[in-house]
């Protein structure tokens, strides 16, 4: 039978000012705004939408069953894919500031039992921008470890315009994806439940660490203002469930995070941002804050202007050993002859 929808109060956060409205849903929503950039929070903390106020638009908006936060994996010898999500956290504690929300998560389940893995998710205002800064802390007081960490997790798209003209980028050095491709294409396994999804590891096949939805009136930067170096990766998961033709996009960061029994980590901080241009918009942003504190290296003239390059990897990602620094000298004669007279380790 049907089910009526209950009307809730939609409590507005904007510098510090507080004010309620009516919003029909089924569970209380929270509202985060800075500048133009609002996100509305489920009362388990994950994200139901992303909007626009100056341009009206509104580019996630996820429904109840595919509404996320953060996603981590707790895997066991025989449930490789082991997981706790906000989603299936209960009510967290929500502490509001003027300038910041902080979710907090004091017991995660997974299949209803206790974890015993704590989550604190603090949303940051900074001031002039027309961003939303979110980090994830995590503290492991379980039994397992903790080997991965997906955060944030964005579903819902909203196509703002012609969807032909929607595409993801999941930062410089990768092409962009039609979003429509993924209800029809890679690795489909409909009877396991898994959803094709395309990702992109950083720093081996997207250059910086930034990720980019966007349509023709717009779109959504997701940034990971990381400083320090931190194998992680930007993604594209269609959340459409069995549905071979349809799609429902969702985009997310991706960590390698290992954090064993009685350990803590903590990701880089991850701006949210919307736009009305393309993935430029994105570009620029992340470059106005490298520019701030990143100095490149002193190289000559001839270095800056050159097109060519040829880097080699000693050591794989996974500790795998290629070369050692005895094979320095002829790497550089190698080089030399290719024309490359300029050497950085």
């Amino acid at each position: 039978m049907p089910t009526r929808q209950k009307r809730r109060k939609l409590e507005m956060i904007n510098d510090g000012q507080r004010k309620s409205i009516a919003f029909p849903e089924q569970e209380t929503l929270k509202s985060l705004q800075n500048g133009r950039t609002i996100i509305e929070l489920t009362e388990h903390g994950s994200i139901a939408k992303i909007a626009d106020s100056k341009s009206g638009h509104c580019y996630f908006e996820a429904t109840k069953s595919i509404a996320r936060l953060f996603h981590l994996i707790v895997p066991t010898p025989t449930w490789s894919s082991r997981s706790a999500a906000a989603h299936e956290a209960g009510q967290p504690v929500i502490i509001g500031k003027s300038d910041e929300t902080i979710y907090r998560y004091e017991n995660l389940k997974i299949n209803g039992q206790s974890a015993r893995i704590k989550v604190e998710v603090s949303f940051k205002l900074p001031q002039g921008a027309d961003e939303i800064l979110m980090t994830m802390k995590i503290v492991n007081e379980g039994k397992e470890a903790i080997t991965g960490a997906i955060f944030p997790w964005l579903n819902g798209w909203k196509s703002p315009g012609n969807p032909a003209l929607d595409k993801v980028i999941l930062g410089p050095g990768c092409a962009p994806i039609d979003p429509a491709s993924l209800s029809s294409d890679w690795r489909i396994a409909w009877a396991n439940n898994f959803q094709e999804e395309s990702s992109a590891d950083y720093p081996v096949y997207t250059h910086v660490p930034w990720l980019d939805f966007s349509g023709e009136q717009g779109g959504i930067s997701c940034i990971n203002y990381q400083r320090n170096p931190r194998h992680c990766y930007a993604g594209v998961k269609n959340m459409a469930g069995f549905n071979p033709d349809t799609c429902v996009p969702g985009i997310f960061w991706g960590f390698y995070a290992y954090v064993p029994p009685g350990e803590e980590w903590e990701s880089p901080c991850v701006g949210i941002s919307v736009h009305e241009g393309d993935w430029h918009q994105t570009a620029d942003r992340y470059r106005m804050w490298a520019d701030k504190w990143l100095v490149p290296a002193s190289s000559n003239r001839k270095f800056r202007e050159s097109i060519g390059s040829l880097h080699v990897y000693f050591t794989g990602f996974d500790g795998t050993p290629f070369r050692s620094a005895g094979d320095l000298p002829e790497i550089a004669s190698v080089a030399r002859g290719y024309g490359v007279r300029e050497f950085c380790v």
